[in-house]
């Protein structure tokens, strides 16, 4: 079984998607490397560029010497690819064991709002899709759309 690689987060990448240049569409590395808080060498921010290329994280194009780079998807897909990637590695695909993991940790400390969000989200995706008022198909108690069985 070969193993395929994933794509982690890197500050590039992390960059798509917080600058106003890839609102409008896309930048060179060098305007890459300017824009980011961090002092990253341009041959690094390159490297991380081929490799999320690579990955199909981006693509690019070359515009007479430069190479314009674009994100192929928003971060927030990427995101639930990543972590949907890291509950089936980790937890058996459990959100429940996820969560139950991360809130074990004494690092980790939720204050009021978080845990009041937290239980408005529970409660929203345990109301029978007739209840629902916000569009959200039933799901199961694994968070499973039951529509999908």
């Amino acid at each position: 079984m070969r193993l395929r690689k994933k794509v982690l987060p890197s500050p590039a990448f992390d960059w798509f998607d917080k600058h106003p240049h890839t609102r409008l569409g896309e930048a060179s590395a060098s305007e890459i490397v300017e824009a980011m808080p961090d002092e990253l060498a341009n041959a690094t921010v390159r490297t991380q560029l081929r490799f999320l290329e690579e990955k199909g994280a981006v693509t690019f194009h070359r515009e007479g010497k430069r190479f314009l780079y674009r994100a192929v998807k928003p971060k927030k897909a990427a995101a639930k690819s990543a972590l949907r990637s890291v509950l089936d590695t980790f937890f058996g695909g459990s959100i429940e064991d996820a969560v139950a993991t991360h809130l074990s940790d004494p690092k980790s400390k939720l204050n009021v709002e978080q845990m009041d969000r937290l239980k408005d989200l529970i409660d929203k995706h345990s109301k029978p899709k007739e209840e629902r008022q916000d569009g959200w198909p039933k799901m199961d108690r694994c968070g499973i759309s039951v529509a999908s069985y």
